[in-house]
């Protein structure tokens, strides 16, 4: 949670273990940007967005109960953390070949944790 009381985007695909594995740098070369489809129209939206702003939601894991607010970001944070190299090997060597044990209990539990953090949609 932000220190300045200001939402923050909370993503629900993680940026830094999956979408930046998608992302081309963008005119400014700073900063990493995706091409986005939007199902409901058929077509690839015209604009390139940021990856920070993607996927995600102000707040999405955070409840505020009175002066109180509960977040499960840092432990979906950690997660994402711990995965991420995991995930990198396995994209750099465009195989599973290569996991250990451990490779695999790690992302099996992003994965569990992926399926159970997305909102879930009807269509």
């Amino acid at each position: 949670m932000r220190n300045d009381n200001k939402p923050e985007i909370q993503h629900v695909v993680p940026k830094k273990a999956l979408l930046l594995n998608f992302a081309f740098k963008g005119k400014n070369g700073s900063s990493y940007h995706v091409y986005l489809f939007d199902r409901l129209k058929g077509g690839v939206v015209s604009t390139q967005p940021s990856v920070n702003n993607v996927m995600g939601q102000r707040n999405f894991y955070s409840v505020q109960l009175d002066e109180f607010v509960y977040t499960a970001e840092h432990g979906l944070t950690a997660l994402e953390d711990k995965a991420s190299p995991v995930i990198k090997k396995i994209v750099s060597a465009g195989s599973l070949a290569s996991m250990s044990d451990e490779d695999r209990r790690t992302l099996s539990t992003f994965v569990a944790g992926q399926w159970l953090r997305a909102p879930k949609s009807t269509r």
